[in-house]
């Protein structure tokens, strides 16, 4: 193995540690050991009951109800999050919002700018409920646009 062989399989180690923090950093919010208990500690907490949807590095999905969500072993696989909702007594939803961990894990992300003190953990915890919290604000407004009775 020569020199840039050996800095870039360092640098992938370095990305594939902070991946994992990121990933694990925003399952230790709901005290989730799998994406399923993930997805439904979002479900569960937040009042639009978003969908939440995982992109894998091998490119396939693991959405609600796929049986790998349940099984520990593929929270390492995980590279983007989609958030999303439907709104009940309607047939509007909202659309899925994606963020890429790997661009927090490399600091390319605009919010390691605006924190630059934070892990990247504690970063990808924030694009987390940035990112829930806009789902569910929007999710919530449409909400009460189909279902609220004008007085």
């Amino acid at each position: 193995m020569n020199e840039i062989e050996y800095e870039k399989m360092q640098e992938s180690a370095a990305i594939g540690q902070a991946l994992s923090e990121c990933v694990n950093a925003i399952m230790a919010e709901y005290d989730a050991t799998t994406l399923a208990q993930l997805q439904r500690g979002a479900y569960k907490y937040t009042d639009c009951g978003p969908s939440v949807g995982f992109l894998l590095f091998d490119g396939s999905c693991i959405w609600e109800g796929d049986d790998r969500a349940k099984n520990p072993s593929w929270v390492a696989h995980v590279e983007d999050i989609c958030i999303g909702s439907i709104v009940e007594g309607s047939d509007a939803e909202v659309l899925p919002v994606w963020f890429n961990l790997l661009s927090i894990a490399d600091g390319s992300d605009r919010i390691c700018d605006k924190y630059p003190d934070e892990t990247v953990g504690q970063l990808a915890v924030r694009r987390w409920y940035d990112v829930l919290q806009s789902v569910n604000d929007e999710a919530c407004s449409m909400w009460h646009e189909a279902n609220d009775e004008e007085v």
